[in-house]
């Protein structure tokens, strides 16, 4: 995860090093994903256990946009949770880092359409505990406390996005973004700590999502507007 987001960032702004004629804005964003069913699920359903929802709400904690002529160059960090936890205690979040590049297809009266291609890292955190489980301080080794087991995945996915920009001329522009995304790489489910996994399970999922995209901060280009 840090050589991907490590990557995004020198790409990003090492294009400023090679044009003049560049807008760069910063956003915040919310969105909803869903995938597929997670093959994760099979293992709970096995220990009597609810199983993992399949869709994600998430917020973008910091993006990024740059725009070179009818090119968008586009880097975000977000987190996510699954909206409807398994059981009350237990849950899943998810970090993710998303480098998109599109092109534009159409500039016309304040719309600006986008397609084109992301790149996103996601890292899976899965908490399951026992609603009934007592943790005494007085005796906190963890070898004798039972009822907590946390897990992670690192998935890979790669997919094209359609966005479309309102009000794409001035300040306060909102972007609808649509974007998929198929597995390229899995890690397995694994133990966040010094835990040993066995029977390993990988996922296979498919993404569908929206992202409503509203900008933080606008930098002009070298003709003082903001218009490319």
């Amino acid at each position: 995860m840090k050589r991907l987001i490590l990557f995004s960032l020198l790409f990003i702004f090492s294009v400023n090093c090679f044009s003049q004629s560049i807008r760069n804005d910063y956003y915040y964003s919310v969105g909803f994903t869903s995938f597929n069913k997670f093959s994760i699920n099979e293992q709970l359903a096995k220990s009597n256990l609810k199983e993992m929802q399949p869709y994600s709400l998430s917020a973008s904690i910091v993006g990024v946009n740059r725009y070179i002529k009818k090119w968008q160059i586009n880097a975000a960090f977000q987190w996510g949770f699954n909206s409807v936890s398994n059981q009350k205690a237990n849950k899943m979040t998810n970090l993710k880092e998303t480098v998109r590049v599109g092109y534009k297809l159409f500039d016309k009266k304040n719309v600006r359409i986008y397609t084109g291609a992301d790149v996103s890292f996601y890292y899976f955190k899965m908490l399951l505990s026992s609603s009934s489980n007592t943790i005494d301080l007085n005796n906190i080794n963890p070898s004798t406390q039972a009822g907590l087991m946390e897990l992670y995945d690192n998935v890979l996915f790669a997919g094209p996005f359609f966005s479309i920009d309102l009000f794409s001329n001035e300040p306060h522009a909102v972007r609808i973004l649509v974007h998929t995304g198929h597995t390229f790489y899995d890690s397995k489910w694994s133990s966040v700590g010094n835990s040993t996994v066995t029977n390993a399970v990988s996922e296979k999922i498919n993404s569908i999502g929206v992202d409503l995209i509203y900008p933080l901060i606008v930098k002009f280009n070298n003709q003082g507007n903001v218009k490319q």
